[in-house]
């Protein structure tokens, strides 16, 4: 099945902003996908702080996982 997904976030809260921010590869490694949710597509607007992909799934929980923060 495939979902649309749109994510985003202040620019308050933006990780950007942060004095130590992760490295862009770990907060952008969802784009990979893993083996159960395939990302067909990604894309963001930056001056918006948002982000959009399709992505292909069996289940919204595969996707929820993927999507997740990690704390």
């Amino acid at each position: 099945m495939l979902f649309q997904v749109i994510a985003s976030h202040s620019w308050e809260t933006c990780e950007g902003n942060s004095n130590e921010p992760s490295p862009m590869s770990e907060r952008q490694r969802w784009v990979e996908g893993n083996e159960k949710v395939k990302v067909i597509g990604a894309w963001g607007n930056h001056l918006r702080h948002t982000h959009f992909a399709v992505v292909e799934a069996n289940d919204y929980d595969a996707i929820h996982e993927l999507l997740r923060p990690r704390v």
